[in-house]
């Protein structure tokens, strides 16, 4: 992950997908889109430091309907890219 940051927030409340995916956004930020092997081991590293009771949410996504019904089932990253 070498040139990685992470970042968690912690809300007040319960926050969804989008929620989350907007709060982000809002800061200028993108939520985690960990795509080889090292990233995902490197994230699930960093995931041993957040509290046990708190949701964890990455930038994974069904592509948005507005691509048309074949792409529906189609995964992406909040950042664009698809996921294989």
């Amino acid at each position: 992950a070498g040139n990685k940051c992470y970042k968690f927030f912690k809300f007040k409340t319960t926050q969804t997908w989008y929620d989350t995916y907007l709060h982000c956004r809002a800061h200028r930020m993108a939520m985690v889109s960990p795509k080889t092997p090292q990233e995902w081991e490197h994230f699930q590293a960093v995931l041993q430091y957040r509290t046990k009771s708190s949701q964890d949410y990455v930038g994974l996504r069904t592509s948005e309907s507005s691509s048309g019904a074949m792409y529906r089932e189609v995964w992406q990253w909040a950042d664009g890219t698809m996921a294989y």
